[in-house]
């Protein structure tokens, strides 16, 4: 078995929304699906656009936008799945959504999608009840946007040392919970799901960017929930 297809198998394996679906149709789904990364900032799909499919986050984030709403309506986590009134109702898309940090995903195609329900009802229960609880909560209850603990501090000049000013940041947030220092040294050789278990494992993250447009630095912007120019 390849190693996108294990990784596949795993990422289905954790979600919650196909818990009740027997791992023969899990693998049948794993070796259907189309693994890929999508960068933050970049859209997923757009409201009005012909559905694919349904697609699994295996990690990072996404927003959605709604309607002519200002801002996001909902945010989708990793292990969560996305696209699936889509697929469902065979209409066009009815929201936006972005990717909010770089963030890798499973696209299960409609073609698939359509064999695998035939052979599995509970497979065709799991995404049917995923999808009216979705409509029940967005009827039910506002979004409430998360609080920024993402921090990226991007220094303007070469000449400038920002390794103190970071560390007093990080200081000054470990007294309201779990802080980690991030820099290029530690972190350029990692993918997105490396960056998504350090937002896992902590409350605050800061990220430190080089003065430069470099990769890195451009890494760190999209990470972050918010930037501080020194």
């Amino acid at each position: 078995m390849a190693l996108e297809e294990e990784r596949a198998i795993d990422w289905l394996r954790e979600c919650a929304d196909l818990s009740g679906v027997d791992p023969p149709t899990l693998e049948a789904l794993a070796a259907g699906a189309v693994h890929f990364s999508l960068p933050a900032g970049f859209l997923l799909f757009e409201a009005g656009s012909e559905p694919l499919g349904v697609y699994l986050l295996g990690s990072g984030r996404l927003g959605v936008k709604t309607g002519s709403r200002a801002g996001l309506t909902a945010e989708i986590e990793h292990g969560e799945l996305v696209g699936e009134a889509g697929w469902l109702l065979r209409t066009q898309r009815s929201a936006t959504v972005v990717a909010l940090r770089d963030s890798e995903l499973l696209l299960i195609p409609n073609d698939e999608l359509d064999r695998i329900a035939a052979r599995s009802t509970h497979f065709s229960l799991a995404l049917a009840r995923l999808c009216a609880r979705r409509l029940r909560i967005s009827n039910t209850q506002a979004y409430k946007p998360k609080r920024a603990h993402v921090f990226a501090v991007v220094p303007n000049s070469i000449e400038l040392d920002v390794a103190d000013f970071a560390t007093r940041l990080v200081d000054e947030l470990s007294k309201s919970g779990r802080t980690e220092l991030v820099w290029d040294a530690r972190a350029t050789t990692h993918t997105s799901s490396w960056f998504n278990r350090i937002e896992e494992f902590n409350d605050f993250v800061v990220y430190v960017a080089n003065w430069s447009a470099s990769g890195w630095t451009q890494q760190c912007c999209r990470q972050a929930d918010c930037f501080s120019m020194v």
